[in-house]
């Protein structure tokens, strides 16, 4: 298999788009060279795998916020909102394994599916599983992670046995050590999940037009101080700050794969001055849009 990076496309309802393996195998691996920027908010109904090889790594999922050090990595289950930053400022390396609940499952009308399967993801205890390589059985789950992800790279004949029974190890020991939460999450909780992925939806739709915070809110059906609300609570930044953010992700891919001009690049992401797009571009990489272009190209250092 080609190494490649995970690639981030995301629905109009914020969900990812990225089709990982196949619909007769749906499982992928990633290695990911973090630069100096977050991977913006988004979701899937994989179940997803990571280990930090080189640096640390700043991931949020759901409610939870994480600095992943170098050797630890961390489990997020469907569905969960999650995002992935660099937390030294320096390019961190991740390995990831995404693979589909049905690998191992197979249909919903079987036993694996049925008593194991569904209640682990209906498990609000297990939305996201910190791994740390010095507890026993969480360096278990690591190790199957890395060598799931050699087996991938080889595609040996036969490979898709050997990740099928890998992936069935890490679930067991995840739901063994993760018995189901006595009590489902509660309906606020689960309101609040809905709210942000429509809300982050509308954002990632419309976020080279004008967007105010009442357009924001009203994607979600509620109002401005509601809408701040969850967006402080679930991300811990305002609607703005996420926009803004999310509008200088998307240039930095612009400004890495295009020769656009910078103005052009701006505009096509949301900033309709020139000033405030070099502004905010610095004040969140320390250098201007141009400056970041030679240094991604290669030809000026950081």
């Amino acid at each position: 298999m080609e190494l490649s990076m995970c690639p981030i496309r995301i629905s109009s309802q914020g969900r990812e788009l990225t089709t990982f393996g196949s619909s007769l195998f749906p499982s992928a691996c990633y290695e990911d060279c973090l630069r100096y920027d977050d991977l913006p908010w988004h979701w899937h109904d994989e179940w997803e795998l990571i280990r930090v090889i080189d640096g640390a790594a700043d991931i949020k999922a759901g409610n939870n916020c994480y600095i992943i050090s170098e050797g630890d990595g961390i489990f997020v289950n469907s569905g969960v909102l999650h995002s992935i930053g660099n937390a030294r400022r320096k390019i961190s390396r991740l390995h990831s394994v995404i693979f589909h609940p049905r690998l191992i499952g197979g249909g919903q009308d079987t036993i694996y599916w049925q008593k194991y399967i569904h209640p682990f993801l209906e498990n609000a205890s297990a939305d996201s599983i910190c791994l740390d390589q010095a507890v026993t059985w969480q360096r278990d789950v690591l190790d199957s992670l890395e060598r799931t992800w050699k087996i991938h790279m080889s595609e040996d004949y036969g490979y898709e046995f050997l990740i099928r029974e890998e992936m069935s190890h890490v679930l067991y020991t995840l739901i063994t050590r993760n018995p189901p939460a006595p009590a489902s999450p509660s309906p606020r909780s689960l309101r609040n999940s809905e709210r942000m992925k429509a809300m982050l939806a509308y954002i990632h739709t419309h976020y080279s037009e004008s967007v105010t915070i009442g357009q924001v809110a009203a994607s979600a059906s509620i109002s401005v101080s509601e809408a701040l609300r969850c967006f402080q609570s679930s991300i811990g930044r305002t609607p703005g700050q996420y926009l803004r953010h999310f509008r200088i992700h998307q240039a930095e891919k612009l400004l890495e794969t295009t020769d656009d001009k910078i103005i052009d690049i701006g505009i096509q992401c949301g900033f309709s001055e020139m000033s405030y797009f070099a502004k905010s571009f610095r004040e969140v990489h320390g250098c201007t849009p141009s400056e970041y272009r030679k240094r991604s190209a290669g030809t000026e250092s950081p």
